[in-house]
């Protein structure tokens, strides 16, 4: 785990199921477009050594932007699913 997946792990709390429900809903219906899941797995695809720094930094966005999303949506998932348990 990167320093930023750190960070983002230490701000977002993924073990805490505190979200209220409509925020959870909202947070899983989040996510990459085809074209931007289709141009992620290109960028990733392609040795390191082979990417411009152009590409290099497209892909840390999209690296960041998806463990963002994996966490929230973790995050998301734990609280609704401790709200079906608690109803």
């Amino acid at each position: 785990m990167n320093e930023a997946e750190i960070v983002w792990k230490r701000i977002v709390s993924p073990d805490e199921a505190d979200l209220r429900a409509d925020v959870a809903e909202y947070f899983l219906s989040l996510g990459f477009t085809d074209e931007e899941k289709s141009r992620y797995q290109v960028l990733a695809a392609k040795d390191q050594s082979e990417l411009t720094r152009d590409e290099r930094s497209e892909l840390e966005v999209l690296v960041a932007a998806n463990t963002f999303l994996m966490l929230v949506q973790s995050k998301a998932r734990l609280s609704l699913k401790r709200r079906q348990s608690a109803a």
